[in-house]
């Protein structure tokens, strides 16, 4: 137990080690919120650009001319899925940090709750 000067100075101290941590927190929470909004608009715009790219290949076929209509079914559809996996495992990694992260962020809340409020 410090005794003295040092006593004194203790509550200061983790008062002010209290709010950094609590503005750290919220700076945290913030990116991770921002960045799971942007995620969920990437998700979007990949669907909807694959989807795009199907639809292109099939009207351009029919009608036997434009960008895509040399390239047989086959390796079209091979490239998208690809395409597609690739961008599952990338932004699945990526999802699943911001999930943990804000899971986290819940429970060092709660938690902080608790230890205040016993």
């Amino acid at each position: 137990m410090p005794t003295g000067n040092t006593a004194a100075l203790l509550p200061s101290y983790t008062l002010k080690v209290t709010a950094f941590r609590n503005k750290k927190s919220q700076m945290n929470n913030f990116i991770a919120n921002t960045f799971a909004e942007i995620l969920g608009i990437i998700h979007l715009a990949a669907i909807s650009c694959l989807g795009l790219a199907v639809w292109i290949y099939f009207e351009n076929r029919k009608l036997g001319y434009g960008v895509f209509s040399e390239i047989e079914p086959a390796p079209f559809f091979l490239v998208i899925v690809a395409i597609f996996v690739c961008y599952i495992i990338f932004f699945g990694i990526l999802s699943t940090f911001v999930a943990i992260n804000i899971n986290i962020q819940k429970l060092v809340t709660h938690f902080e709750n608790v230890k205040s409020n016993p």
